[in-house]
């Protein structure tokens, strides 16, 4: 979580381009269709991001509790109490 809190103003970066962009004077019917074009693309793109981050997570906690069983199971192999974190 302490990575996306540092790269969140990179991921701002391509919205500020696209209002920059965009700003520029042009006739509304050459430019609608482009922008719900863009528009999906922006949501399907963020969509994915947030799957990605969220499928990541439950992974690295699941390999948390695995690391934990092993360390526990060495523990008792070994006959060393528990380390306290």
């Amino acid at each position: 979580m302490r990575n996306l809190r540092s790269a969140f103003p990179l991921l701002l970066l391509p919205a500020v381009a696209v209002v920059l962009l965009g700003a520029a004077p042009a006739q509304e019917s050459d430019t609608k269709p482009f922008l719900q074009f863009l528009f999906a693309a922006y949501s399907i793109t963020w969509a994915a991001f947030f799957g990605y981050s969220f499928f990541m997570s439950r992974k690295q906690r699941e390999l948390k509790r695995e690391l934990e069983a092993l360390r526990q199971r060495l523990d008792e192999r070994d006959g060393t109490p528990p380390a306290a974190e």
